[in-house]
């Protein structure tokens, strides 16, 4: 493949270098299929000018990290236990303790020797123009080998079909869990030199306090696949540049509107959109009831 930047650079253009995550390359394709903003996605994804509030998700999934580890927020400061307003844990907050208890059995049974929490890989690649960043949850020794370990805390653990839910049978064919993978093992390679390093999901449910899962999971060609999303960071990289000098598109919903921490912004609605639908009539066929 060439280089884009092959051209530029007999042009004499300088490329700007865009910031990129596994994370922002999933809004990115979202925003693409009109599902995702594109002034939320540039002025609070890529910009930074305004920071979302954690939804509660989010932040039980940073408390069982916290449980489980001692991992902090990216500031430094502990995650927030959720409470019910009598100060006393939610039901959630419970299941997700418990969780963490059993994730530290885990470490036990499976000998889990965890070497560093909070990594922070970044692979700078100037001929295609992108700087890719990555926080490890856990570098640790599984099994003999230096590994990679993340931690899930999710309502979907053995959903099949959701596009974020977890369930071995259709996990391959769900790019926005699959991706995490792919660029975590890509760092690892490039800022690291391991090549295809181990990579593994510890997966607690937040429901309930019981159900987990383990998983260790390969990808079929370590080449074809960093070939692949190298090619696929590229392509987001110059779609960046390209909207940034075009302008983003806005793709307004109550829904998103109301969520989206850009409060000052022209495009924002609380009504639904008008939408026009043809149809051709009725399928009904009176003659089958015809005596």
């Amino acid at each position: 493949m060439r280089k884009p930047s092959d051209i530029d650079k007999m042009l004499g253009i300088e490329r700007e270098i865009i910031s990129l995550s596994q994370s922002f390359v999933k809004r990115y394709w979202e925003y693409k299929t009109e599902e995702y903003c594109g002034i939320r996605l540039q002025l609070v994804d890529l910009e930074k000018k305004f920071k979302e509030t954690p939804s509660e998700p989010m932040m039980l999934g940073n408390w069982f990290e916290y449980c489980c580890t001692g991992m902090v927020n990216r500031d430094g400061s502990t995650p927030e236990r959720l409470c019910t307003s009598t100060g006393k844990p939610t039901a959630k907050t419970k299941y997700v303790e418990e969780q963490a208890e059993r994730f530290k059995h885990l470490v036990e049974v499976e000998k889990i020797d965890i070497q560093s929490t909070g990594d922070v890989l970044i692979h700078i690649d100037e001929d295609l123009g992108f700087r890719l960043k990555g926080v490890l949850d856990v570098l640790a020794v599984i099994r003999g080998q230096l590994a990679i370990l993340d931690l899930k805390s999710t309502g979907l653990l053995g959903d099949e079909w959701k596009p974020t839910g977890w369930h071995p049978g259709t996990f391959n064919q769900k790019d926005k869990l699959t991706i995490q993978v792919v660029a975590y093992k890509y760092l690892a390679w490039k800022q690291m030199g391991i090549r295809d390093i181990p990579f593994y999901f510890a997966i607690h449910s937040s429901s309930n306090g019981i159900e987990s899962a383990f998983w260790r999971v390969n990808v079929a060609d370590f080449d074809v696949s960093m070939s692949h999303f190298e090619d696929t960071l590229a392509t987001v990289a110059d779609g960046v540049r390209n909207d940034k000098q075009f302008g983003f598109t806005p793709f307004p919903s109550v829904k998103e509107c109301e969520k989206c921490p850009v409060e000052k912004c022209s495009h924002r609605i609380s009504t639904p959109k008008l939408m026009t639908i043809e149809i051709d009539g009725i399928y009904h066929n009176d003659a089958d009831f015809a005596l």
